[in-house]
């Protein structure tokens, strides 16, 4: 079976994941050990785990239109996510930035790096309970609106003009979200807002 576009987002998720804690390590060690090569490796990964989570972003606004967050729960574990990951990209990319500027990494950097590798664990661990509690994209368990495009050559084109749709409607939801102050609703826990990406979904699949 083809990978759907709800798929994408959390296989590149990995990446950044993997990417940005090796280059901690790097910049860790060779700023111990005075070691060049190690804090080229550091500045080279930093900016690499920018650019892959920058990637898994936009295709995170390409999932969130495609499953079903008609559940005020799942909803708001889904804009949570979406607010730390946001957060995240932003850190990631400020910190390439400064790391490219420098030769090697300040107790400041490490300490700010540790501090959002761990807000970017815990996003994962939303994205997780989103798909086994929630059964978000789980086909079986009623998690996707509709069907979603699956990316073969036949299905290209369809897919690509999918994903462009979903991209600009899961950052206008996003933007809507916010500006109804809907940024860690899951902290709270309580009911998140029908007029949100829940409801927006809702209305769309009704016209369709």
């Amino acid at each position: 079976m083809a990978m759907r576009l709800t798929e994408v987002h959390p296989a590149l998720v990995h990446f950044p994941l993997t990417l940005f804690p090796l280059a901690l390590v790097a910049d860790l060690l060779g700023r111990r050990g005075h070691r060049a090569d190690l804090s080229r490796l550091g500045a080279w990964g930093i900016k690499a785990a920018a650019a892959a989570a920058a990637t898994a972003g936009l295709f995170g606004f390409v999932a969130q239109e495609e499953v079903n967050t008609e559940d005020p729960r799942a909803l708001a574990t889904l804009q949570t996510h979406r607010t730390l990951n946001l957060m995240g990209v932003v850190a990631l990319g400020a910190m390439a930035v400064y790391r490219h500027r420098r030769p090697r990494a300040t107790p400041g950097y490490l300490a700010t790096g540790c501090g959002v590798l761990g807000a970017m664990l815990y996003s994962a661990y939303l994205g997780g309970e989103m798909v086994y509690t929630s059964g978000l994209g789980v086909e079986p368990a009623d998690g996707l609106y509709g069907e979603v495009p699956e990316l073969t050559p036949r299905t290209a084109g369809r897919a690509a003009l999918a994903a462009a749709r979903d991209l600009g409607k899961g950052v206008a939801h996003t933007a809507r979200d916010m500006a109804h102050g809907e940024f860690v609703p899951a902290f709270g826990r309580g009911a998140a807002r029908p007029s949100g990406t829940g409801g927006a979904r809702r209305r769309r699949a009704t016209m369709e």
